[in-house]
Protein backbone atom coordinates (compact mmCIF):
# COMPACT_ATOMS: atom_id res chain seq x y z
CA UNK A 1 0.00 0.00 0.00
CA UNK A 2 1.34 3.07 -0.85
CA UNK A 3 0.26 6.48 0.58
CA UNK A 4 1.03 9.83 -1.18
CA UNK A 5 1.19 11.92 2.71
CA UNK A 6 4.02 11.08 4.59
CA UNK A 7 4.14 10.97 8.21
CA UNK A 8 7.26 10.93 10.54
CA UNK A 9 7.74 7.34 12.16
CA UNK A 10 6.80 9.47 15.71
CA UNK A 11 3.71 10.99 14.66
CA UNK A 12 0.19 9.86 16.35
CA UNK A 13 -1.15 9.01 13.00
CA UNK A 14 1.50 6.39 12.22
CA UNK A 15 0.77 4.68 15.35
CA UNK A 16 -3.07 4.71 14.54
CA UNK A 17 -2.23 3.80 11.20
CA UNK A 18 -0.56 0.87 12.37
CA UNK A 19 -4.00 -0.21 14.59
CA UNK A 20 -5.80 0.07 11.45
CA UNK A 21 -3.90 -1.61 9.45
CA UNK A 22 -2.23 -4.86 11.03
CA UNK A 23 -5.63 -6.55 11.12
CA UNK A 24 -6.11 -6.23 7.78
CA UNK A 25 -3.01 -7.32 7.10
CA UNK A 26 -3.52 -10.82 9.40
CA UNK A 27 -6.84 -11.17 7.78
CA UNK A 28 -5.11 -10.96 3.80
CA UNK A 29 -3.32 -13.73 5.29
CA UNK A 30 -5.90 -16.15 6.29
CA UNK A 31 -8.48 -15.09 3.31
CA UNK A 32 -5.88 -15.80 0.68
CA UNK A 33 -4.93 -19.09 2.45
CA UNK A 34 -0.46 -18.02 3.39
CA UNK A 35 0.84 -20.46 5.17
CA UNK A 36 1.08 -20.33 8.70
CA UNK A 37 5.03 -19.92 8.40
CA UNK A 38 4.43 -16.43 6.59
CA UNK A 39 2.47 -15.50 9.45
CA UNK A 40 4.44 -16.44 12.16
CA UNK A 41 7.63 -15.04 10.06
CA UNK A 42 5.82 -11.52 10.31
CA UNK A 43 5.03 -12.23 14.14
CA UNK A 44 8.86 -12.70 14.20
CA UNK A 45 9.87 -9.80 12.70
CA UNK A 46 7.25 -7.52 14.90
CA UNK A 47 8.52 -9.26 17.71
CA UNK A 48 12.21 -8.45 17.22
CA UNK A 49 10.85 -4.67 17.17
CA UNK A 50 9.49 -4.99 20.71
CA UNK A 51 12.49 -6.58 21.53
CA UNK A 52 14.64 -3.67 19.92
CA UNK A 53 12.40 -1.07 21.56
CA UNK A 54 13.02 -2.25 24.82
CA UNK A 55 16.91 -2.82 24.06
CA UNK A 56 16.82 1.14 22.88
CA UNK A 57 14.48 2.29 25.77
CA UNK A 58 12.26 3.29 22.90
CA UNK A 59 8.14 3.30 24.34
CA UNK A 60 7.49 4.36 20.71
CA UNK A 61 8.99 1.56 18.65
CA UNK A 62 7.99 -1.06 20.93
CA UNK A 63 4.38 0.03 21.14
CA UNK A 64 4.56 0.22 17.64
CA UNK A 65 5.62 -3.26 17.29
CA UNK A 66 3.20 -4.68 19.94
CA UNK A 67 0.44 -3.09 17.81
CA UNK A 68 1.17 -5.09 14.77
CA UNK A 69 1.28 -8.21 17.26
CA UNK A 70 -2.12 -7.88 18.07
CA UNK A 71 -3.25 -6.72 15.08
CA UNK A 72 -2.04 -9.43 12.44
CA UNK A 73 -3.37 -12.30 15.34
CA UNK A 74 -6.60 -10.94 15.76
CA UNK A 75 -7.09 -10.28 11.43
CA UNK A 76 -5.78 -13.88 11.48
CA UNK A 77 -8.33 -15.18 13.94
CA UNK A 78 -11.17 -13.13 12.73
CA UNK A 79 -13.54 -15.30 10.23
Amino acid sequence: VSHAVKTPPYAAETGKRTRAYSPGFGRVLRKNSYPAWFLWFALAKSMVKVLLGTVRRDPWYRRCGAEQVRGYLAGWRAK
